[in-house]
C-alpha cells in the first residue's frame, strides 16, 4: 500500500462483510469509500490521493451523485485498496489482489467477458474454414463468420482497441466477399464499411493531428456506396439511408455544407422504407435518426458556427427521445450536445449538458464515451475565457483525465 495514511493494508475479510460484498457486487463505491474511511480514519482528500481521484469526486461518489463506470479506474481503486478481485467479478489473481497489474477492458465481467468470448469464437470459427461441406453450407458459414467478426470488431472499437477492430473488420469484409452468394452478404459488407467510416471520424476527433482521417472516412463511405450497387444482391432501403447519413457526417467533417445537406435529404427519403429490413435496423429508432442528423450539423458547426443552432435542436430532441434502455446512445450524444451549445455561445446550457454528459458517461463502461468527453474539453478550450466554461472544463478533466 502507498504511504498516504494507511498504517497497514486492509485485510481481505473486511470486504467479505455482507453489506460491503453487496456494495461491491453493485459497484456502489460510495458505500465502500465510506466504510474504508470509517475503518482507516482517512479523510476524503487522503483517500483521493491514494486512489488518484479528486476530493470532490470522492465526495460526489459517497453522496451517490457519481459512480465509477470506467473499468480502469475501478481496477486502480481495487488494486490500491486491496479489494479481492472476485468480489468485483474479475478473474482471481494468485496474490488475491489486482496489484500485479491494473486490469484492462478484457477482464470486466459483463461486457468485457462478452468481448473475450467473441474473440475466442472468431478464432474457433476460422479453424473451420477448410472443412468439407456443401457450397450452400459454406456460403452460410462465410456470412456467419463475417457477422461474428464484425460484432467483435465493434466491441474492440468501443474499447478503443482500434488495431484489433481494423483487423477484424478486414477479415469480416473478406468473408462477405467469399459468401457473396448469400442474400445478406452485400448488406453486411456495407455495414462493415460504414463501421470503419465511423471509426475514422472518431479517430479524426481524438488524434492529434487527425486530419487525414476525414478523407479516409469519406473514402470508406464512398466504397460502401459503390459496394451497395456492385454486388450480386441489392442492399435494403434502410441500409441505403444509413450510407447517406454516414456520408453526411463525412461531408460535414470536411466543412462541406451543401453535399452534407443533400446526403441528409437522401437519408430521410430512405428512412421510411420498410423493404427487406436488415437485422441491425431494429435498433434504429426515430431518436437515433434525429441524432444522426444532429451529429452532422455539429460536425459542420466546427467550421460553420451558424450550423450549431440546428445541431442543438436536433440533438436535444434525440436525447429526449432515447428510452432508458438506450443509455449508451444518450452517453454518446450528450457530449456532442454540450459541444453544440458551446459553438452556439449558450454557455449555461453547455454547462448543464456537460454535467448530464459526465453523469451518463461515468455510468457506462465505454472507453469511446470517455474519449467524447475529452473531445468536448478540446472544444471548450476555445471558449474558456468564460468562467462557466472554465469550470466545466475542470469537471471534464476530473471525470476523464488524459490517462485513467
Amino acid at each position: 500500500m502507498r504511504s498516504v495514511g494507511l498504517s497497514a493494508p486492509i485485510p481481505p475479510e473486511f470486504y467479505e462483510r455482507v453489506n460491503i460484498r453487496k456494495a461491491l457486487e453493485n459497484y456502489d463505491f460510495g458505500s465502500v469509500f465510506t466504510a474504508v474511511r470509517g475503518r482507516t480514519g482517512l479523510s476524503q482528500t487522503r483517500l483521493g490521493i491514494l486512489v488518484d481521484l479528486s476530493q470532490s469526486r470522492i465526495s460526489a461518489i459517497e453522496r451517490g451523485e457519481r459512480r465509477l463506470g470506467h473499468v480502469r479506474v475501478v481496477a486502480r481503486v481495487a488494486s490500491r485498496l486491496g479489494i479481492p478481485p472476485h468480489l468485483l467479478g474479475f478473474p482471481g489473481r494468485e496474490n488475491g489482489s489486482l496489484a500485479a497489474r491494473e486490469v484492462n477492458w478484457v477482464d470486466r465481467r459483463d461486457f468485457l467477458m462478452l468481448v473475450t468470448a467473441a474473440l475466442a469464437q472468431v478464432h474457433q470459427i476460422r479453424a473451420l474454414e477448410n472443412a468439407e461441406c456443401s457450397e450452400k453450407v459454406r456460403t452460410r458459414y462465410w456470412v456467419a463468420a463475417a457477422e461474428l467478426a464484425a460484432t467483435a470488431a465493434w466491441l474492440a472499437y468501443d474499447l478503443e482497441d482500434h488495431g484489433t477492430a481494423r483487423r477484424l473488420w478486414a477479415y469480416a469484409l473478406d468473408a462477405t466477399r467469399k459468401g457473396e452468394d448469400h442474400p445478406r452478404s452485400t448488406d453486411l459488407a456495407v455495414s462493415i464499411l460504414l463501421d470503419m467510416t465511423h471509426q475514422s471520424l472518431h479517430l479524426w476527433r481524438s488524434e492529434v493531428p487527425g486530419d487525414r482521417r476525414r478523407q479516409e472516412a469519406l473514402s470508406f463511405a464512398q466504397l460502401a456506396s459503390a459496394t451497395s450497387s456492385n454486388r450480386k444482391h441489392p442492399v435494403s432501403s434502410m441500409t441505403s439511408g444509413y450510407i447517406s447519413a454516414v456520408t453526411a457526417w463525412c461531408w460535414a467533417a470536411l466543412g462541406q455544407g451543401e453535399p452534407m445537406r443533400r446526403a441528409i435529404a437522401t437519408a430521410q427519403d430512405h428512412s421510411g422504407a420498410a423493404d427487406n429490413i436488415p437485422p441491425w435496423a431494429s435498433l434504429v429508432t426515430p431518436a437515433e435518426l434525429t441524432a444522426q442528423r444532429g451529429h452532422s450539423y455539429y460536425l459542420l458547426s466546427l467550421t460553420e458556427p451558424a450550423a450549431a443552432s440546428t445541431a442543438v435542436e436536433q440533438l436535444a430532441e434525440a436525447i429526449d427521445g432515447h428510452v432508458i434502455e438506450h443509455a449508451r446512445s444518450r452517453a454518446v450524444a450528450l457530449p456532442t450536445l454540450a459541444g453544440a451549445y458551446l459553438q452556439a455561445g449558450d454557455y449555461d446550457s453547455a454547462a448543464k449538458a456537460t454535467t448530464d454528459a459526465i453523469n451518463a458517461v461515468t455510468s457506462t463502461s465505454s472507453a469511446r464515451c470517455y474519449t467524447r468527453l475529452r473531445d468536448l474539453d478540446r472544444i471548450a478550450a476555445r471558449h474558456d475565457r468564460e468562467p462557466v466554461v472554465a469550470e466545466l472544463r475542470r469537471q471534464i478533466r476530473v471525470a476523464a483525465p488524459a490517462t485513467v
